[in-house]
This record gives structure tokens, C-alpha cells and sequence, in this order.
């Protein structure tokens, strides 16, 4: 008998554990940004964005000479935008403008993740280019890997961009959950939420989605229903490689399929 209480007792202590702790188990910043696009030898702008409730968003826009397309790249949950350079400066090489942002508490951005707090500070980063840059919602494609996938369809659904690109991304969070900790009451417990699922119903845009057969951190099968539920998917790529390293192990092959999905998003 003592030894089914202290075992429910376990269960129990874990479970609030996930409940109260759960902003720590899904966000997993760097205050520490060791890289700058200079160091790549690109030209960039360092940025300050302010959001709608006071917190300042460290953010690089990277531009491109002859950009008639510009794209803003939402990061996911670990590290900082300074561990994103290899996938900005390809995009560079394809031509593209692009704007990246560090979360508010990720790298020199102020305040501490939250599910609301990321939204917040993607408005406020797609404002900046609709307001300082002087661009039209037809003349940005968003694009979010993993969890940054998770707020791209979010603002997609409220600005209604040129395109959205959601890259090795999830359904929503309780199902990454009931993947993780499948002997927990997931469903009770979730409190950050990262629907997608239902908001991808709202994003009006053209939409390429892309997944890896190989991804150990977020299972193919989440990427493809999600994929499966977008009302206007142009494509769905099957990469290959680990949850970090599929879009550099795929290679050119998909940044060709990324080029022309960005050039035109309607008509590819």
C-alpha cells in the first residue's frame, strides 16, 4: 500500500511539475548572440523593434541588392538568431531580403518567452517592415521553422503575407506532448497551446509545408497533418536528416524548391 501511494504520489508531484514548469520545458533560449551576419560577410542592420506591451525585440535585417521578395524568418525554440546564420545566408544567396528576430528573452531581445509573448513579438516585427520599410503584405513571405513554424501560422492568419513556409513544424503543442510524455495527462495539463491546427484554417496565403522522415524531435506525422489541413498547400517536401540539420542535408534540391515557392507563391 505505501508503495502505490508513494508511486501516485511521484505521478502526482511530476505532473504539477509539467503544469507549473511548462514555459521552461518549451522554450529553450540563449542570452549569449556569439555570431553577427558581418562575421559571414554579410551587410546587415541591427534592429530594436518595440512590441504593443513594452518589451524590445533584438532583430538583424539582412538585405539583398535586387529583392523583389522579402522574407522574414522566425526561429525556433532553442539558441538564438545568432545560431541562424547558415540558413540567412542562403537565403541571401537566392536573392532575398530577410528579417530575423529574437524572441523576447532569446538573445539580446528583452522580457521571457511565452505563447502570447512570441505572437506579440512577430506583429510587432511585421509591422516594422510594413511601417519603416514601407512594404506591402504581397511583398513578404513568411517563413517559421520547428517552433517558429507554430507562430508563423499564427501571423499568417492575421496579416495575410504573399506566403508561408512552416518547416519542420508540429500540430499543435498537446500532441507533441502526448508524443513526449505519453503516460501523462497531457490534454489536462497543456497551458501553452500552439494550435496550429485550428489556425492554419484562417491563413488565406499560399502555403509550402516541408518535414523529415528522420526528425527525432518533432515526428514527420505531425508535419504532414498539419500540412494536410492547409487550405491552399502549393507543396509538401519530404527532407532528409536529423530536426536540425534537414534543410542543409537536403541541399540545393529544396533551396530551388524554396526559390521558386518565394518568387511566386501563387503560381507555383
Amino acid at each position: 500500500m505505501s508503495f502505490l501511494f508513494i508511486l501516485f504520489s511521484g505521478y502526482l508531484i511530476l505532473c504539477i511539475f509539467v503544469y507549473v514548469a511548462q514555459e521552461k520545458l518549451v522554450y529553450s533560449p540563449s542570452t549569449i548572440v556569439s555570431q553577427t551576419p558581418g562575421g559571414m560577410g554579410l551587410v546587415f542592420e541591427e534592429l530594436y523593434i518595440d512590441t504593443s506591451d513594452g518589451e524590445k525585440i533584438h532583430a538583424w535585417f539582412i538585405p539583398s541588392e535586387e529583392a523583389s521578395r522579402y522574407v522574414f524568418f522566425l526561429h525556433g525554440n532553442g539558441g538564438n538568431i545568432g545560431n541562424r546564420l547558415n540558413t540567412i545566408s542562403i537565403l541571401n544567396e537566392l536573392g532575398y531580403s530577410t528579417l530575423i528576430i529574437d524572441y523576447r528573452g532569446y538573445g539580446n531581445s528583452s522580457g521571457q518567452p511565452s505563447e502570447q509573448g512570441t505572437y506579440k513579438d512577430a506583429l510587432a516585427a511585421f509591422n516594422y517592415l510594413m511601417t519603416y520599410r514601407k512594404l506591402q503584405p504581397k511583398d513578404i513571405v513568411i517563413y517559421g521553422r520547428s517552433l517558429g513554424g507554430a507562430v508563423a501560422v499564427w501571423l499568417a492568419a492575421q496579416v495575410h503575407p504573399s506566403g508561408l513556409i512552416i518547416e519542420s513544424t508540429f500540430s499543435r503543442l498537446v500532441d507533441m506532448g502526448k508524443h513526449r510524455y505519453p503516460f501523462l495527462p497531457v490534454k489536462i495539463l497543456t497551458r501553452v497551446h500552439y494550435d496550429s491546427l485550428s489556425q492554419i484554417k484562417e491563413v488565406k496565403c499560399p502555403i509550402f509545408s516541408a518535414h523529415s522522415l528522420d526528425d527525432e524531435t518533432i515526428p514527420y506525422i505531425l508535419g504532414k497533418s498539419l500540412a494536410e489541413a492547409a487550405p491552399d498547400l502549393k507543396r509538401f517536401v519530404t527532407l532528409n536528416g536529423r530536426h536540425n540539420e534537414a534543410f542543409f542535408d537536403t541541399g540545393q534540391s529544396y533551396y530551388d524548391e524554396l526559390d521558386g515557392f518565394i518568387k511566386d507563391p501563387k503560381s507555383f
